[in-house]
């Protein structure tokens, strides 16, 4: 896909051609704009709002009708305790958060560079091999957490 008008040298310029690159650019940075604005909206949201204490955050569905806990179980209490700082009480809430935290962060760094430069600069997908290693080490993490036997009771949120 190009983005430029001296991407096709050997084509005419028309007005329908400017007008398509013109859209695609704004559109591309209308993305990035609005991947900005929420991903900071959620983030202040989590940081002002304790989840532990906040009566308007609904229970985990899983967990409320299971009894088990899912893989997501802890991670607004474990974002808003790093938010704040405590990387270690964050840990405890969802360890397996804190070990993705770095490639989530990546990932929606490069989308927004990617959306608001137009070209794909950054990689932030993954190979099919590796989301099937991710499928199974998540599930591997379910099903850790939930096994009420020491050492695996410090996975539990």
């Amino acid at each position: 896909m190009a983005d430029s008008l001296l991407d096709y040298p050997d084509m005419r310029i028309t007005g329908d051609r400017i007008n398509l690159l013109i859209k695609r650019k704004i559109s591309n940075q209308f993305k990035a704009v609005i991947l900005f604005a929420a991903v900071i909206t959620g983030l202040v949201l989590i940081y002002t709002f304790n989840p532990v204490t906040a009566t308007s955050i609904p229970d985990c569905p899983f967990h409320y009708f299971t009894g088990l806990f899912c893989p997501g179980c802890g991670t607004l209490r474990a974002l808003h305790n790093i938010l704040h700082g405590n990387f270690s009480s964050g840990f405890d809430f969802n360890p397996l958060l804190v070990i993705l935290l770095p490639y989530i962060t990546y990932g929606i760094i490069s989308k927004f560079v990617n959306y608001l430069t137009g070209k794909h600069m950054f990689n932030y997908e993954i190979s099919s091999k590796g989301s099937y290693a991710l499928l199974i080490a998540i599930c591997v993490y379910m099903i850790a957490r939930n096994i009420s036997v020491y050492p695996f009771t410090y996975l539990a949120p």
